[in-house]
C-alpha cells in the first residue's frame, strides 16, 4: 500500500499528538488496564492503545502481539481516525480496503477490526483504542459502546499524565520563591478550570481548602463554597466502610492513590480515583497537599459486574448447604451493591407460601427485631412484595417502604420503626420456578435504579447453583451412611465426593447455563463460564495426581531417581509460577543461602513436597500475609523451610499430620483432601530425609525438611 487516508488537519492532528511528549514511552499500569478490559469486554485476542504518528503507528499498549509499531501504510487505524465513530471491519479479507494488507495476508493474520478514535478535548483525533482478532466477527451493541467508553478513558489518561506532568513542574517552580508560588497557583488555577477531573490544593494540616476546580461540583454534586466553608465535608460523602482508611491517608501526609466510592446528595454513588502529592518547603517540611480526583463510575460499573458474578459463584460453591449458599448470596449482593439488610423467603414443601429462610444479613445489630419479627410472617402467592415476585418472576422496586400501607406492604410499621426505606425484590429462578425470593433494604429513601437492578438480577442467574447444593446435601446424607460399614473405605469415599464435587459442579452449572441461557448472555458472562469449567478441570487433574502417587506409593512402585540439578533455580522458578497464581494482596518470598548449584535431588518427588508445603501456607494465610520458603546449605545436607502466619496447627493434630485423610480441627472450610502431608512424607522417607514441624494456633506454621546431600551423591 503507498497511500492512506489522512484527516484534514493532518499535520496540525500529529503536532497535537507530539505535544502528549508520551511516544517511545514506557508501559503504563493506567493504559494496560484499559487494553487488557477492552480485550476482556470485546473477547478478541488482540487488543491496542495505537497513536498515529506521521510515518507510523506506535502501540503505547498492547495485548496479544509483540510488535511495538508498524508503518504508517499499513495501518487500519487510518480510517479510525477520520471518523468521530467506531470503525469496524468485519472480515478484512473481503474488504478490498485491507484483503492485500501485509497483516492481513501475513502474521497477525488480521480478520477482524474495530476501533474507537482517541479524540482529545481539542477534537484531534491522536489514534485508537482497537480490538482485532483472527477470525471474521462482529461486535454487539454493549461491546461497541464499551469500547467507546474505554476509548474516552484513554483519552482521560493521556489528559492526566499531561496535565501531571504540568503539575509537577509547576510544582518546582513553587517552592522558589513566594511570590513565584503565588504566580505558579494562579497557573493552575487556568488549567483545572478547565479540566473535568477535580483539581485541589490544600493546607498540609487539613483545615483549609486553598483551591478547588469546578468539577467538584459535578462529581461531589456539592457546591464548592461549601467546601471552602468546611474543608473536611467532601469526606463526609465517603461512604463510611471507606472513610476512615481515607482519614488514615489524611493525616500521614504521603502520597497516596485510592480508590472509594461517595454518596451524592441525590443518593447516587459515584466512584473516585483521587491521588494526592505532598509539597515540601527548602526546609523539607510538608505545608501543602494538592492532588486530582477524577469520576471512575463507569470503569468500577464494569469490574462489579464481572467481579460480583465471579464473587458469588465461588463462594456458593464452598458453600456447605441451600441456606448457606443463600446468605452468601445475601452478603454479596449486600457488600457490593450497598444495601443494608437481605433476607429470603423460600417456597414451603407444599408450595403454598413463601417462608422466611434462616439465611440472612445485615451490616447492623439494630435490625435484628426486624428479623425476629419477620420469622413471624408468611407470604402467600402475590402477597407482600415476597408474594408478588413470586408470581411475577420479575424483580420490583420500592422508593421508600415505610411510607406504604399495611395493606400493601405487610411489614410496614414495623419497617417504620427500624428506619428501613428503599426495598428491592429479586427471584432466584431454577429451571423456569421461582426457588427463592431475595429482598434487600437499605436506610433511605431511593428511586428506582435500573442500571442496579440489572446488576444484581444478573448476578442471581446463579439460581441453578443454589438449587445444586439441595442434590448436594442429599448426597451427603447417603455417603454418611455409608461411612459406618467401614472407616477407611469411607474417608477415601468422603475425600473423594468432596473434592471432586466442587469442581465438577462448577463444570455442569456452567454448562447448563451456558446451554439454558446462550441467547441471554453477553460474550463477557460466557467467558467468566468457560475460564471458570477450566479451572475446575485443573483442580480435578491435581487430584487424581495425588490418587495416583499414593497408589504407587502403597504398591512399591514409588521410585527415587535423583539427578544432579542448580537446587536454587529450581526453587526460584516454583516460585515464580506461584506468583502468577496467588493474589496481589498475597507475597510470597524467597531465600537461599550456600552454594547449592550442583544438588542430587529428585526432581519429581521434590517438587510434590514443595508445591504441597507452599500451597498449604498460602491457604491457611489470611489476605495480605507473606509466606516465606528459605533453602540452606549445610555440612552434609540441605534444609527447605517453609514459614507461615497463617492458623496455626493445634497441638493434639500435630501428631497426626502425616496421616492419610487427616486434617487439623481449625481448617473450618477451608477445602483440602487430607492427602498432600501424607504425600509429602513419603518423598522425604524416599530422599532418606527428615520433616518436621513447629507451629501455634493464631501466630503461624514451620515446616523443614532436611535431605542429606552425602547420600544423594553416593546413590548416584
Amino acid at each position: 500500500m503507498t497511500d492512506f487516508p489522512q484527516p484534514a488537519n493532518e499535520s496540525a492532528r500529529v503536532s497535537a499528538l507530539r505535544s502528549y511528549q508520551i511516544l517511545d514511552t514506557t508501559p503504563e499500569e493506567a493504559f494496560d488496564d484499559l487494553t487488557r478490559l477492552a480485550a476482556q469486554i470485546c473477547a478478541t485476542p488482540i487488543a491496542l492503545v495505537s497513536l498515529v504518528d506521521s510515518t507510523r503507528q506506535w502501540f503505547k499498549s498492547r495485548v496479544g502481539l509483540d510488535a511495538t509499531e508498524t508503518c504508517r501504510e499499513v495501518a487500519f487505524c487510518n480510517y479510525t481516525i477520520c471518523q468521530s465513530e467506531v470503525f469496524v471491519v468485519s472480515n478484512a479479507l473481503i474488504d478490498q480496503r485491507f484483503a492485500h494488507n501485509p497483516l492481513v495476508v501475513g502474521e497477525p493474520h488480521i480478520r477482524f477490526y474495530a476501533g474507537t478514535p482517541l479524540l482529545s478535548p481539542d477534537g484531534f483525533s491522536l489514534g485508537s483504542l482497537c480490538v482485532i482478532d483472527r477470525i471474521p466477527r462482529s461486535l454487539n451493541q454493549e461491546q461497541t459502546d464499551a469500547l467507546q467508553v474505554l476509548g474516552r478513558q484513554v483519552v482521560t489518561q493521556l489528559e492526566l499524565r499531561r496535565n501531571l506532568a504540568c503539575l509537577a513542574y509547576a510544582m518546582d517552580e513553587q517552592q522558589r520563591t513566594e511570590a513565584a508560588l503565588r504566580y505558579s497557583e494562579e497557573q493552575f488555577r487556568q488549567l483545572a478550570e478547565h479540566i473535568q477531573e477535580v483539581f485541589w490544593i490544600r493546607s498540609a494540616e487539613n483545615n483549609h481548602i486553598l483551591y478547588i476546580s469546578p468539577a467538584y461540583e459535578k462529581i461531589w454534586g456539592r457546591s464548592r463554597r461549601s467546601l471552602y466553608a468546611q474543608p473536611n465535608s467532601w469526606v463526609d460523602a465517603v461512604l463510611p466502610a471507606y472513610r476512615g482508611h481515607i482519614l488514615d491517608c489524611i493525616e500521614l501526609q504521603q502520597p497516596y492513590d485510592k480508590e472509594y466510592p461517595i454518596r451524592r446528595l441525590d443518593s447516587t454513588i459515584r466512584w473516585v480515583r483521587d491521588r494526592a502529592f505532598p509539597i515540601q518547603n527548602e526546609a523539607g517540611d510538608v505545608y501543602r497537599i494538592v492532588g486530582m480526583a477524577e469520576d471512575i463510575t463507569q470503569r468500577k460499573q464494569i469490574e462489579l459486574e464481572l467481579d460480583l458474578v465471579q464473587g458469588m459463584a465461588q463462594a456458593i460453591f464452598e458453600s456447605n448447604d441451600f441456606h448457606s449458599a443463600l446468605r452468601v448470596a445475601l452478603q454479596k449482593v449486600c457488600e457490593v451493591t450497598h444495601w443494608d439488610f437481605g433476607e429470603a423467603w423460600v417456597p414451603r414443601a407444599d408450595w403454598s407460601v413463601l417462608e422466611c429462610s434462616p439465611a440472612w444479613y445485615s451490616k447492623t445489630d439494630r435490625l435484628n427485631t426486624f428479623r425476629e419479627q419477620s420469622q413471624q410472617f408468611s407470604f402467600a402467592p402475590g402477597e407482600g412484595i415476597p408474594g408478588r415476585i413470586w408470581i411475577s418472576k420479575q424483580p420490583a422496586w420500592c422508593r421508600d417502604v415505610s411510607a406504604m400501607t399495611n395493606a400493601h406492604y405487610l411489614r410496614a410499621q414495623m419497617a417504620q420503626e427500624a428506619g428501613l426505606k428503599a426495598a428491592l425484590g429479586i427471584p432466584l429462578l431454577a429451571k423456569d420456578e421461582v426457588i427463592t425470593v431475595l429482598v434487600f433494604y437499605m436506610f433511605e429513601a431511593r428511586q428506582e435504579d435500573s442500571r442496579l437492578m440489572e446488576l444484581i438480577s444478573a448476578s442471581t442467574e446463579l439460581g441453578l447453583f443454589i438449587q445444586r447444593k439441595q442434590a448436594e446435601e442429599e448426597i451427603r446424607q447417603s455417603l454418611d451412611k455409608e461411612r459406618e460399614l467401614n472407616q477407611l473405605k469411607s474417608n477415601f469415599i468422603s475425600m473423594v465426593s468432596h473434592e471432586f464435587r466442587t469442581p465438577l459442579s462448577s463444570i455442569i452449572m456452567s454448562a447448563e447455563l451456558l446451554e439454558k441461557y446462550e441467547q441471554q448472555q453477553t460474550s463477557e458472562k460466557r467467558q467468566i463460564y468457560f475460564k471458570r469449567i477450566n479451572r475446575a478441570t485443573h483442580r480435578m487433574t491435581q487430584l487424581i495426581e495425588e490418587v495416583l502417587l499414593i497408589s504407587q506409593g502403597e504398591q512399591g512402585k514409588l521410585r527415587f531417581q535423583p539427578t544432579p540439578i542448580d537446587l536454587k533455580q529450581f526453587c526460584d522458578e516454583l516460585v515464580a509460577e506461584f506468583q502468577t497464581q496467588i493474589g496481589q494482596d498475597e507475597s510470597l518470598v524467597f531465600i537461599c543461602e550456600g552454594d547449592l548449584t550442583q544438588a542430587y535431588v529428585d526432581t519429581n518427588l521434590l517438587h510434590h513436597i514443595l508445591n504441597n508445603l507452599l500451597s498449604n501456607a498460602i491457604k491457611y494465610s489470611p489476605q495480605g500475609s507473606f509466606v516465606k520458603l528459605e533453602l540452606l546449605r549445610q555440612v552434609n545436607s540441605v534444609v527447605l523451610r517453609v514459614k507461615d502466619s497463617g492458623i496455626g496447627i493445634p497441638l493434639a493434630d500435630q501428631s497426626h499430620l502425616f496421616e492419610f485423610f487427616h486434617r487439623a480441627k481449625n481448617v473450618s472450610t477451608i477445602p483440602g483432601t487430607g492427602l498432600g502431608l501424607a504425600i509429602v512424607k513419603q518423598c522425604v522417607d524416599l530422599h532418606g530425609g527428615e520433616i518436621s514441624v513447629e507451629s501455634k494456633v493464631g501466630v503461624g506454621t514451620v515446616f523443614t525438611v532436611k535431605l542429606p546431600i552425602e547420600l544423594l551423591k553416593g546413590e548416584m
